[in-house]
């Protein structure tokens, strides 16, 4: 997501050498919708934890959400396509996604 220019990364977002994130992350929060892409149809609500130039990262509770899918977002300053990177399941009702904004609209 388009990261405001005075915003600095959140100390509580460094990273780790061993991480493959190529930018900062900026904490951030809100409801973000994601719908399918072939039929529009609402897959889930989910809930923003931080973002990127190029990303974000949601927490929800589907399990089953593929990798590689792309899906249509709306989040309150932004609407776009995008598609999982990667989920790390917390618990069954606990996931994390990270998504590549491939278009912004």
């Amino acid at each position: 997501m388009k990261a405001h220019p005075t915003r600095k990364p959140d100390p509580a977002l460094a990273l780790a050498s061993d991480e493959r994130r190529r930018e900062p992350r900026f904490a951030a929060a809100g409801s973000v919708r994601l719908f399918s892409a072939r039929f529009g149809i609402l897959r889930l609500e989910g809930h923003l934890l931080d973002e990127s130039e190029s990303g974000f990262r949601l927490l929800h509770s589907d399990p089953s959400l593929p990798r590689d899918e792309s899906f249509r977002f709306e989040a309150a300053h932004l609407r776009g396509e995008a598609r999982v990177v990667w989920n790390r399941i917390l618990s069954a009702n606990h996931v994390e996604s990270g998504f590549v904004i491939t278009a912004q609209h």
